[in-house]
């Protein structure tokens, strides 16, 4: 086989060289390609993580702010009851029942649509 390939080269020198060349830049080719297939594989697995990452965070503050709203939420219920209890507290100290809140209520509603 050896024989085969010293006659040819001897016979067509450049021909041989124009092979090997060829052969030398598909190889190249062929291990760029590989190589570059490797990185988007890579990529590809950093950008899932990355997604993965941020999509939790993303979750998290969520997560948070719907707390702080929940508790912001109960504070201004309690507040509201609170001030509920002391008002009727007021209301009881100064003797006006709920009979009289009523009838106060009806004269201010029976004033704002004109009748007198």
């Amino acid at each position: 086989m050896d024989a085969v390939w010293q006659e040819l080269i001897k016979a067509l020198p450049w021909g041989f060289v124009i092979i090997v060349l060829q052969y030398l830049q598909l190889r190249d080719r062929k291990e760029e390609r590989i190589e570059r297939a490797i990185n988007a594989a890579e990529k590809n697995v950093k950008d899932k993580d990355h997604d993965s990452e941020k999509n939790k965070l993303w979750a998290e503050t969520i997560k948070i702010i719907l707390d702080r709203q929940s508790e912001t939420s109960k504070q201004i219920v309690d507040a509201i009851k609170e001030m509920q209890i002391d008002l009727q507290e007021r209301y009881a100290s100064m003797g006006i029942t709920k009979d009289l809140l009523d009838a106060a209520r009806r004269e201010i509603a029976r004033q704002k649509r004109g009748e007198s």
